[in-house]
């Protein structure tokens, strides 16, 4: 299949790759179950099971699924109960159902809760296999259609940003905290999250002895700094398990995506870098260069600390948020290694309700209205 660009200002950005179409069979009898795994693995398909419509649930409440082959008839909770649930109306992927002669009816239900097709028992495996087909080749273009509609999106938005460069370089804040706002609202467990990190790091940067204009500079970079997930797909970014190793490298491609979008508009050029390197570490072992102490710009070492405070402060699905002084011990553990000792020893000597303080402010702060005063806080450095 040829590999589909995101094009966009800074493009082409490569669509994520397709790979082959991930299983759940669902059904009750061991036999069934073993000869419906044993024909899609013969098609390369990967396949996992579940034996009760109770495991298929759960199946689906931790893992993506690019197709389930869903039996009708099943204990404690039967298939339609399964297709009637909260899960499978999020579940990204397709269903397929497989139900015995005299239960068509029961299939038309199913058909019409959102199943792509059903398989009647005893099947041959030729039409099973068809079907399979068939349905994964929907899901993949139903998955296009999304992307496709989000890369006409997303281009529409930065011809308008680009149409509206010189006005932004007068009225900056309220741009950048619109545009901000709605890429944020993608991730809706990060909401403001760029924002926060925004007002730290240009606090932490003022502690620091650092002025106007590059004040500016890095407020702005703090803005933009995960533009670059625009280019990485919603079943990766949203995925609320681990990633694996083909979805991480995906993922790791969000700094140089921020990167060529923001060169397109000269005015960002040194916000540009910024993005390109918040994730590298003091060590040299971050991404996507393995940089290493002071080969990384100043402004992305304080992004790499103010990052960190703002992801374990803040609540997210798999846990509530971590504490100020939780959030300072780790990061004072890491100096020297993930972080630059210099920027930790100045961090270490605010106080944490000054962090607090920002937070809350930049919780309640309307767009537009201007970053807060690090001039007005006492600073223990």
């Amino acid at each position: 299949m040829t590999q589909q660009t995101l094009l966009i200002p800074g493009g082409p950005f490569p669509a994520p790759a397709q790979t082959r179409c991930r299983i759940l069979v669902a059904d009750d009898e061991a036999a069934v179950r073993g000869l419906l795994v044993g024909i899609l693995q013969e098609e390369d398909f990967e396949t996992e099971v579940a034996a009760t419509g109770l495991e298929a649930l759960q199946a689906l409440r931790s893992h993506t699924y690019d197709l389930v082959l869903l039996d009708l008839n099943m204990p404690v909770i039967s298939g339609l109960e399964l297709l009637r649930s909260e899960h499978a109306a999020a579940h990204d992927g397709g269903f397929i159902v497989l139900t015995g002669c005299g239960d068509i009816s029961t299939a038309v239900e199913a058909m019409r809760l959102g199943a792509l097709d059903y398989v009647l028992k005893p099947f041959a495996p030729a039409d099973l296999v068809a079907a399979v087909h068939k349905a994964c080749l929907q899901v993949a273009q139903r998955a296009e259609d999304n992307r496709r509609k989000v890369e006409s999106l997303v281009g529409q938005q930065f011809e308008q940003l680009a149409n509206a460069e010189a006005e932004l370089a007068r009225n900056s804040d309220m741009a950048l905290e619109a545009l901000v706002a709605a890429l944020d609202a993608r991730e809706c467990e990060t909401q403001n999250h760029s924002k926060r990190v925004s007002e730290y790091a240009v606090y932490l940067a003022s502690a620091m002895g650092i002025e106007s204009p590059q004040l500016a500079v890095i407020r702005r970079a703090g803005m933009l700094h995960d533009v670059g997930k625009i280019g990485v797909s919603d079943r990766i970014l949203l995925k609320k398990g681990p990633l694996s190793k083909s979805q991480w490298s995906q993922m790791m491609a969000h700094p140089e995506i921020g990167r060529r979008i923001l060169q397109t508009l000269p005015s960002l050029e040194r916000e540009a870098e910024i993005v390109l390197t918040h994730h590298e570490r003091y060590d040299g072992d971050g991404y996507p260069n393995k940089l290493h102490a002071t080969q990384i710009p100043f402004g992305s070492r304080i992004f790499a600390i103010v990052d960190t405070l703002d992801a374990m402060t803040s609540d997210r699905p798999y846990r509530s948020a971590l504490s100020f002084e939780t959030a300072l011990e780790e990061i004072l553990r890491c100096s020297g290694s993930q972080f630059d000792p210099e920027v930790v020893r100045v961090f270490q000597g605010i106080p944490h309700e000054t962090w607090a303080g920002i937070r809350t402010r930049t919780l309640k702060r309307e767009p537009g209205s201007g970053v807060s005063n690090p001039k007005q806080h006492r600073i223990i450095a």
